[in-house]
């Protein structure tokens, strides 16, 4: 009688089947209903059947590294050798459901995606979707009660690391939401918390009903926490994710994202390509995210203004000039209130943890372009995420407004601010004229 938890026992018989090629008999252990989150995107079960298919197309052989499960969760790594690279770890996670996996998500290290991308599914298959809400704990083997690691003999270190766990971050986000409709995620950049999203957008929401806007507090910023186990821009991501799946779940959204958020709302966008109907992007990081090799530009003040800078407590005139090209008392009232106001509350130990793991393991432009209306606003004066790198990237956004702002730094949407709405309008303008068509 087997000594695995149930979830491990479907797990490992599903790893069995395919590792020898047994595709019928692999697909299987697959309850009806069943989705995938995947290198290629999300999957149904037809999609997935041709994934598998063509990833067993180019599997020499497949070696269990480590296992875990509990009664409805299993995680297992491994590593497989394949035609397009000698060598690749994997890992993948399973919610098992009355002996059927019923949703998985698998990540490649070092894997050309494109090779397994999916035939297109037959017009009469359903559409993914995601069923949201299971969790997997840090370690199921470490909980009381839970069964331990199954360990089959490894060709390399037991201790290396298989990053990218394909697993529930159990970070609960911070949000304010506003309105009814169609959902807009809405993500802040690095140090700042909600709030300056919220400040930049509602007074464009304000006037167009229809729209539900979500604004979470990223990890480790506002009210949002970020333990231990967040500590990369992966993580970040996969925190994200979840927020998704708990609170748009297949809806179709609306995603935006300033600086370091509209470096994750690129992710997102090629992650879930097809839920996300348009990509607004705000002073975004580009490529070259922390690295010598960005293109920031010189940042001038201006307009300046020197009794209003000496009339500040020393905090905020330290903070605000160093990234300000507009000196006004507006200015000064936003920025104290929408952009410092978070950096005065982020937890800074857990940023540097996160900032030591910065670059996304898989580009965000990796694989098709994304082809729903797009825009790109950039600070002809930010010195911070600069405007050529961005310009970059529109290869990847055929769709895209792409607009260089003058008069405008790292905080475009408090310096030009009726700039900012009408581009922000004109972009939900394409989308809605794109859904009346459609």
């Amino acid at each position: 009688m087997s000594q695995n938890s149930p979830a491990l026992d479907v797990a490992l018989a599903y790893y069995e089947a395919w590792s020898n090629k047994h595709l019928d008999e692999a697909l299987s252990y697959f309850a009806d209903g069943f989705t995938s989150r995947t290198p290629v995107g999300p999957l149904d079960a037809e999609a997935y059947r041709s994934f598998l298919d063509g990833f067993l197309g180019i599997l020499k052989k497949a070696e269990l590294v480590s296992a875990f499960g509990d009664e409805t969760t299993a995680l297992m790594y491994y590593d497989a050798e394949t035609a397009p690279v000698p060598y690749s770890p994997v890992g993948e996670w399973f919610r098992v459901e009355n002996g059927k996996i019923v949703e998985s998500r698998i990540v490649f290290d070092n894997f050309p995606s494109r090779a397994l991308r999916p035939s297109p599914p037959s017009p009469d298959a359903p559409p993914a979707r995601s069923t949201g809400r299971a969790r997997l704990p840090p370690c199921a083997a470490s909980q009381e009660g839970a069964p331990g690691p199954v360990r089959p003999p490894a060709t390399r270190d037991e201790h290396e690391e298989v990053t990218n766990m394909p697993q529930r971050t159990q970070v609960e986000l911070h949000f304010a939401e506003q309105g009814d409709g169609v959902p807009v995620l809405a993500l802040h950049g690095w140090e700042p918390d909600h709030r300056l999203m919220l400040g930049a957008l509602e007074p464009v929401f304000s006037r167009r009903p229809g729209y539900r806007r979500l604004y979470p507090d990223l990890p480790a910023m506002g009210q949002s926490p970020a333990p231990a186990r967040i500590a990369s821009s992966d993580d970040m991501l996969a925190a994200v994710e979840d927020f998704v799946d708990d609170h748009i779940g297949d809806q179709p959204f609306l995603l935006l994202g300033e600086s370091y958020g509209g470096y994750l709302a690129r992710a997102l966008a090629r992650t879930r390509r097809d839920q996300v109907l348009g990509l607004a992007l705000i002073c975004p990081s580009a490529r070259r995210v922390e690295t010598a090799e960005s293109r920031p530009a010189p940042r001038l003040v201006l307009r300046p203004d020197p009794a209003l800078i000496s009339s500040l407590d020393a905090h905020i005139a330290e903070a605000f000039t160093s990234v300000a090209v507009v000196e006004t008392p507006e200015a000064v009232r936003r920025f104290r209130e929408e952009v410092q106001a978070g950096r005065d509350i982020a937890d800074t130990g857990a940023l540097e943890r996160i900032r030591r793991n910065w670059q996304l393991t898989h580009e965000p432009e990796d694989g098709e372009p994304f082809t729903r209306p797009a825009l790109i606003l950039a600070g002809r004066q930010d010195d911070s995420v600069g405007y050529l790198d961005q310009f970059d990237l529109l290869p990847h956004y055929p769709r895209a407004t792409y607009v260089v702002l003058d008069t405008a730094g790292h905080n475009l949407q408090i310096e030009q601010p009726e700039l900012f709405t009408a581009l922000v309008s004109e972009w939900l303008d394409r989308i809605a004229t794109e859904l009346a068509g459609s």
